[in-house]
């Protein structure tokens, strides 16, 4: 999922937040990342440099745009594109800081949802295992019974729009 330039605040979030999504379930279901999320972490990191870079999407830089190049981001060597960017070194570190945070919040967001819907993940990973593979229409399916769980009070009772009522 890649933002476009037009696209809102709210679906760029979603892009980084989709992109990160693999590296998520790494650190909720494994306690850790691996190297298995590289391409989940290059991806985001592309998206916030741009939103940061391109579309003047940073309080710390202000509605600015410098160009649609290359992102150089985190460190890496001098190459003839760095040398000539339109922008100092003070403003590369903003850059990179910018881009960092923007990744940084976006992997909260990532995490804490397979961490809020564990027991979806679980009933979806063995799913997998069992079939290969599974439709969208089976993750709503599984989503909306954990949903319809969560909803439902020990003591037997349904909770509608913050009232309980009885069970059926």
């Amino acid at each position: 999922m890649q933002p476009s330039a037009r696209s809102s605040s709210r679906r760029r979030d979603a892009a980084l937040t989709v992109r990160l999504g693999g590296r998520a379930a790494e650190l909720v279901v494994f306690g850790e990342g691996s190297t298995c999320a590289a391409d989940d972490l290059d991806g985001a990191t592309q998206i916030a440099s741009r939103m940061v870079r391109e579309f003047g999407l940073s309080p710390a830089l202000g509605p600015v745009g410098y160009g649609s190049g290359a992102p150089r981001y985190l460190g890496g060597e001098s190459t003839e594109e760095t040398l000539h960017r339109p922008y100092s070194e003070q403003t590369q570190r903003i850059v990179d800081k910018e881009t960092a945070r923007l990744v940084r919040q976006a992997e909260e967001r990532a995490v804490a949802l397979p961490h809020d819907h564990r027991e979806a993940l679980d009933t979806l990973a063995g799913l997998l295992t069992a079939r290969e593979t599974v439709d969208g229409s089976v993750v709503l399916d599984v989503l909306q019974q954990q949903q319809h769980q969560q909803q439902q009070q020990p003591d037997g009772h349904h909770v509608e729009a913050g009232k309980p009522t009885p069970s059926p």
